[in-house]
């Protein structure tokens, strides 16, 4: 009997994780990461894709934690998916050659590329943005210069969730503020969060800068901090789930079930770009008190553990 071939898009935090716990889970299956820029993000749990020889854009790779290698493939876009024959049409931007790559299951992890709003004082340099491995990279080393005490997160989405629980663990003090109007009514009472503090402050209107740090005015209230991440917002890579014919949200979201699947059930979506339909209201909403990456990961790895013979099934309860 064939292994099971998983085919993961996008190597965002996201689809780095589900990658991660999938290998995790099972030897025999196959894993193919496309990511059509040069890096793949890191994982919460500390895993990341770590590249071998940058010539070309096909590498065998491993996610450390794990061990176990995974095919990782940089600088490879997908251009369509074709739903009936279960494939999709990849090109790698090395060499422009397109080709075939077939799936048994798809995993769609694209990146949400946060907006970084026009507004007085964003300009200052104790002000990040949050996407890439670049920005991570420079938030790094602010961190280890500088040593803020005090740090908000714009965005409570997977990036903005998994960065407030690293910075807590590191002894930072971080506040998390979201947008009162993409949180449902039942939601307004916060649960407890493993991280300082999580609150509605509506959206961004000016940041002030002085000798004591930064002053962040937000419409519903007003913090002050060492250093601010935005990590909300942006522009949610779609084309492939629209051309496909998946189901999106108004907002561009890619839709799935409480099991991370989209209206083709061979196709999974996870990360920022997925939401799940609100049957109460007819509106598509985040699951804000659930959104961790790594827990997404665990459903989708549940789902599939049909797929992925008893020994899997047994290890998973």
């Amino acid at each position: 009997m064939e292994s099971l071939k998983v085919l993961v898009v996008g190597g965002s935090v996201a689809g780095v994780s589900v990658a991660a716990r999938l290998r995790s889970l099972d030897e025999s299956v196959a894993i193919v990461l496309m990511e059509k820029s040069g890096h793949c993000a890191v994982a919460r749990s500390g895993l990341s894709c770590r590249m071998g020889d940058a010539e070309g854009g096909r590498e065998a790779s491993v996610l450390p934690g794990v061990g176990r290698n995974v095919d990782v493939r940089l600088y490879t876009e997908v251009l369509s998916i074709d739903r009936k024959t279960k494939s999709v049409v990849a090109r790698d931007r090395g060499t422009s050659k397109e080709y075939v790559e077939s799936y048994d299951k798809l995993i769609l992890a694209p990146s949400v590329r946060p907006t970084r709003p026009q507004v007085p004082g964003i300009a200052s340099p104790r002000v990040f943005s949050l996407c890439s491995k670049p920005d991570s990279g420079r938030i790094r080393n602010y961190l280890s210069t500088f040593h803020p005490r005090t740090v908000i997160i714009v965005g409570d989405g997977c990036i903005g969730e998994e960065t407030a629980s690293i910075l807590y663990q590191a002894g930072v003090s971080v506040t998390l503020v979201v947008d009162p109007s993409r949180i449902p009514d039942e939601a307004v009472s916060f649960p407890p969060v493993p991280f300082g503090r999580r609150i509605a402050g509506g959206a961004l209107r000016s940041v002030v800068e002085d000798a004591e740090g930064l002053t962040v005015v937000f419409e519903e209230t007003r913090l002050q901090a060492d250093m601010l991440l935005l990590a909300s917002g942006g522009r949610i890579e779609n084309s492939l789930a629209r051309e496909a014919g998946l189901p999106v949200s108004d907002s561009g979201a890619i839709l799935v079930d409480a099991r991370m699947r989209t209206a083709d059930h061979d196709v999974y979506a996870v990360g920022d770009a997925a939401v799940t339909p609100d049957f109460a209201d007819g509106c598509a909403i985040t699951d804000l008190r659930d959104g961790f990456v790594a827990r997404q990961a665990d459903i989708v790895a549940e789902d599939l553990q049909g797929c992925l013979g008893p020994s899997v099934m047994t290890r998973m309860k």
